[in-house]
């Protein structure tokens, strides 16, 4: 009997398989125990608390001992990927499980910084933080010494940064940091998972989250700088003064309405296309560089706007982020009108965002 690799929420289990008649993977109850830790009941499958009764999950059931690894993704409103001639599927996060409640609490976290500490988002507690998505493959990795230095001059006023890069090496981030000397923790998310839960559609993009753990302005494109400006049609004069101005008095910018306006809702595209990404991180790690490209341009294809997704892959491909290829699919966005940059009104009378080029 062949066997699958079964990657799920960072784990990877190898169980045995069949194939149904349209190439699905079929799993015995044990291996789906094994692989996605959810269990067959007299009820229903169950994980820890959580029960799909039987009736809602039959449609996954195959004759005998059989489920359907990509019916039971259906079933658990997870999306799902698979490469067939590399043996190896993966089940992603669904939309019930991530974004932004708007005005509510930003969803906790913990990631490692390069020396391997682990920083909770919610440690931050009575202190204003501003959480700074970047990546060594945008030009935001020259920004880190200038957030750097904002986090200097307002630190004791009560302010937080909290830097967080989302390669997929970690390698790939540590010059970067090394160059800009934080003292602010600057963490990791190899997975891109913290980045799914705040739908992080492209970089740099900073979330406010005041004392109380509450997001008061959501996925913004900020800059401490003005390097880009040539490229982005965004000064950073504006965001840095809104930046005091929250620090200092409190006010945000937004209103309670904008806030929940500005808010990424979850998508199930964009869920599809962070399922692909993982698979195609394990397929360039396995030796499918071929079918890792496939599952990359697929995804610029399909989901084009999400840029931090098909992006990071490509310093994994042995593509430049920074070169002709990456400019000619952003070329494209802008020909579609999807905007790459996402700078918000900086103050409560101002109109909605505008766009400009990612640089």
């Amino acid at each position: 009997m062949p066997h699958w690799t079964i990657l799920d929420e960072g784990r990877a289990a190898v169980v045995p398989v069949e194939l149904s008649d349209g190439g699905s993977p079929l799993l015995s109850r044990a291996a789906v125990r094994e692989a996605l830790g959810w269990s067959s009941e007299a009820h229903g499958w169950c994980r820890g608390d959580v029960c799909v009764p039987l009736g809602v999950a039959a449609s996954a059931e195959g004759p005998g001992d059989a489920v359907d690894l990509a019916a039971f993704a259906a079933v658990l409103g997870r999306p799902y990927a698979a490469e067939r001639a590399a043996s190896v599927a993966a089940l992603g996060t669904g939309c019930a499980d991530v974004g932004l409640d708007p005005g509510g609490v930003a969803p906790d976290f913990a990631l490692p910084d390069l020396d391997g500490r682990v920083h909770r988002l919610s440690d931050l507690r009575g202190r204003k933080v501003a959480v700074n998505f970047w990546a060594s493959w945008c030009g935001c990795r020259w920004e880190l010494p200038h957030w750097e230095a904002r986090y200097v001059e307002l630190a004791e006023h009560g302010f937080m940064l909290l830097s967080v890069s989302l390669d997929h090496r970690a390698a790939d981030a540590a010059p970067w940091i090394a160059e800009a000397k934080p003292t602010h923790p600057v963490v990791i998310d190899t997975e891109q998972r913290v980045a799914a839960l705040y739908q992080v559609a492209n970089v740099p993009s900073v979330v406010w989250v005041d004392e109380a753990g509450r997001v008061v302005r959501p996925n913004d494109t900020q800059y401490p700088s003005d390097t880009f400006e040539v490229f982005t049609d965004v000064p950073s004069g504006p965001a840095m003064a809104a930046l005091r101005r929250w620090v200092s008095e409190g006010d945000s910018g937004l209103t309670a309405e904008q806030v929940a306006a500005y808010t990424p809702r979850p998508d199930a595209a964009a869920q599809q296309a962070r399922t692909e990404a993982a698979l195609a991180v394990w397929l360039v790690g396995n030796g499918h560089a071929g079918a890792a490209r496939s599952r990359f341009e697929r995804i610029a294809a399909e989901a084009p706007e999400q840029v931090s997704v098909w992006r990071a892959l490509m310093p994994l491909l042995d593509a430049d982020p920074l070169g002709e290829e990456f400019f000619a699919k952003a070329a494209v966005l802008q020909e579609r009108g999807i905007a790459l940059a996402r700078p918000l009104p900086v103050g409560p009378a101002e109109a909605g965002p505008t766009g400009g080029q990612a640089e």
